[in-house]
């Protein structure tokens, strides 16, 4: 009978390829900043297709950035307190 360790090991090294995922995103300070300038219309081109392809493969930053348009929109029409 075979080992169920065996088992295991022939099951990953047939499979270790269809593995595939996204690699863990970390949003840091820089990254913040980044696209707050972003949605602020504060960016290079450059800058901007830079940030375009990040937000391609970045659910955290897309909800960053997504969030603080959002903010920014409720700030913009809330009243004047004056």
């Amino acid at each position: 009978m075979t080992h169920p360790f065996n088992i295991l090991a022939e099951f990953l090294q047939r499979t270790e390829q269809e593995v595939a995922g996204r690699e863990a995103a970390v949003l840091t300070a820089e990254m913040r900043d980044r696209l707050d300038r972003f949605s602020r219309g504060e960016c290079t081109p450059a800058e901007r297709q830079e940030l375009c392809e990040q937000l391609k493969h970045s659910p955290l930053f897309v909800d960053h950035l997504a969030s603080t348009v959002r903010r920014r929109r409720a700030e913009s029409d809330a009243p004047d307190v004056a």
